[in-house]
């Protein structure tokens, strides 16, 4: 019953975030709602940080009885490590996942102090040592978007993220992990 739940959580916050990108013109009244049940505020400066994963899972082997996939197994525990090791310090943010490629809609300035772009891409170093030494073998490549002015702007900085990913793709190798700030192209 408990994962029943927590699934249900999932999805109301995957579903959130789709709309905040995707359909914000059409349901804002939806999204404040959203917003105000989830205890987001959207007068506030936000980014998107994109964390995709990629290395083999061979050596990952779990028994999920054949209800889901290995890698479907695998993409959650990588969520879900993200989204513990996230919250500790980032109480406010939002960890979700689209298309295999972990999202985080951080807040800026949570903490009391003003945030830069360098105090984020800090925190990204933190998130990828710990995601290396969690599962070893596997690539992280992380991305930050532009700080936004609110909530309602978020879809730019989900779509710089994207973008900064395959960027970074290029700059490294592909096969290779990174940290990459949009702000830094």
């Amino acid at each position: 019953r408990g994962l029943e739940l927590k699934d249900v959580e999932k999805k109301f916050v995957r579903g959130f975030v789709y709309d905040l990108i995707y359909r914000k013109e059409e349901n804002k009244e939806e999204i404040a709602s959203r917003a105000k049940r989830l205890n987001v505020k959207i007068n506030a400066r936000y980014c998107m940080i994109a964390v995709k994963h990629m290395g083999r899972m061979t050596d990952l082997q779990f028994d999920t009885n054949g209800y889901i996939t290995q890698y479907e197994l695998m993409n959650d525990r990588i969520t879900n490590n993200i989204e513990n090791f996230h919250t500790k310090i980032y109480e406010q943010d939002i960890v979700t996942e689209f298309d295999r490629v972990a999202y985080v809609v951080h807040k800026v300035d949570q903490n009391g102090a003003e945030e830069t772009y360098e105090d984020i891409k800090n925190y990204c170093r933190k998130l990828l040592k710990m995601l290396s030494e969690l599962f070893a073998g596997m690539v992280f490549q992380i991305a930050i978007g532009d700080i936004v002015e609110d909530l309602n702007h978020i879809a730019a900085s989900f779509h710089q993220a994207q973008a900064t990913l395959s960027y970074g793709e290029i700059l490294n190798d592909e096969n290779q992990s990174f940290i990459v700030c949009y702000s830094d192209n």
